[in-house]
């Protein structure tokens, strides 16, 4: 029920379980979505050995889901992945929010009544916790008081086949495009480099409310004398892979991040030069100049000195790109994070 990464399935169904999937239906409200797909699974939820919801902050009918199985069963396992902040206003989401009365209805009255209430109680009925990495356990542990089980970020490590960076003729940005992904520090560091051949790339929707903010980011990066190409959503995991696996360099400018990036992870997999920012994110698994470059956060000249350097320097981008994929190898993968949740399941059904 609300798989974010897509993964989880196929790396519990290779080790031995039998998995019923549910991917709530985003249309309408999020609470209408999780009650029809609660319906749909009553009998396997009523059956199964153990229940995982997979939540991000922004996947409410996951969370809302959540929130309907646990009055069922208290053995759920419940996967955080933007810890300590559960879901964003869960409350708002009992209503469709379109037009102006729903939306205050939604933001003015339900959200802040009942936000407070039903992630505490997600929290407390769940059989277990998991996060990704350890600083988001210490995080929800100290929100919650409670322990949390950590798991590296599953991604198949290595990824599919790639050229080296070296081969390569683009940077890439890719994800949700926002002030705190620092998508305009990109540009405006773009805008600045000298003598790159490579082009820019631009992956990803912009976020909830920031359409006006990335529509004035594309006009004025149209004129540029090397202007960056948007490419918008990437729907299919095969095309978005390919983005990665064809990328000379990816950067991460980030302002401020979750614990954890499938962004980076992703990246580092597919082993790729990678330049961000310093956010506990990237902290936690690149070493600055052995595999990534860290930069300080809107440190804008020192991105276009980096990208400069490392435009003129294919090897080493292959150097960089094949340290984060042996680190990636080291940290993350989908057996390492299916031993958590096969602990987890243990946990939620003792607790």
């Amino acid at each position: 029920m609300g798989d974010a990464f897509g993964g989880t399935v196929t790396a519990l169904r290779g080790g031995g379980f039998s998995v019923c999937e549910e991917r709530p239906d985003e249309e309408g409200s999020a609470l209408r979505a999780a009650l029809v797909a609660t319906w749909r699974l009553r009998g396997q939820l009523r059956r199964a050995r153990g229940v995982v919801v997979e939540c991000g902050s922004n996947d409410l009918p996951a969370f809302w889901c959540a929130a309907l199985a646990v009055t069922l069963r208290r053995d759920l396992v419940l996967v955080a992945h933007d810890p300590p902040k559960i879901a964003r206003a869960p409350g708002a989401a009992i209503v469709r929010r379109e037009g102006t009365w729903r939306l205050r209805v939604a933001y003015r009255i339900l959200s802040p009544v009942l936000d407070r209430w039903l992630i505490g109680r997600v929290l407390d009925r769940a059989g277990a916790l998991v996060v990704l990495g350890a600083p988001a356990r210490e995080a929800l542990e100290r929100a919650t008081r409670r322990p949390v089980l950590s798991a590296p970020h599953g991604m198949r490590v290595p990824a599919p086949p790639r050229l080296p960076p070296s081969r390569c003729d683009y940077v890439l940005f890719a994800g949700f495009l926002a002030p705190a992904k620092g998508v305009d520090v990109l540009i405006r560091a773009w805008a600045y480099a000298t003598g790159i051949a490579l082009r820019l790339r631009i992956a990803g929707a912009a976020s909830s409310g920031q359409e006006s903010w990335v529509e004035d980011l594309r006009r004025e990066s149209a004129q540029l004398e090397n202007a960056p190409e948007w490419v918008g959503p990437v729907r299919e995991a095969v095309e978005f892979d390919a983005l990665f696996q064809h990328a000379a360099i990816v950067v991460l400018p980030y302002r401020t991040s979750s614990p954890a990036s499938g962004i980076l992870v992703r990246a580092m997999a597919a082993g790729r030069c990678v330049i961000a920012s310093r956010v506990r994110a990237c902290t936690e698994v690149l070493q600055d100049g052995v595999s990534g470059v860290l930069l300080d956060v809107e440190d804008q000249a020192g991105l276009t000195r980096a990208l400069e350097r490392l435009a003129a320097d294919p090897a080493q981008r292959d150097r960089l790109g094949a340290a984060a994929l042996q680190r990636a190898t080291e940290v993350f993968g989908w057996d390492k994070f299916v031993a958590v949740l096969e602990q987890a399941l243990v946990q939620a059904r003792t607790s």
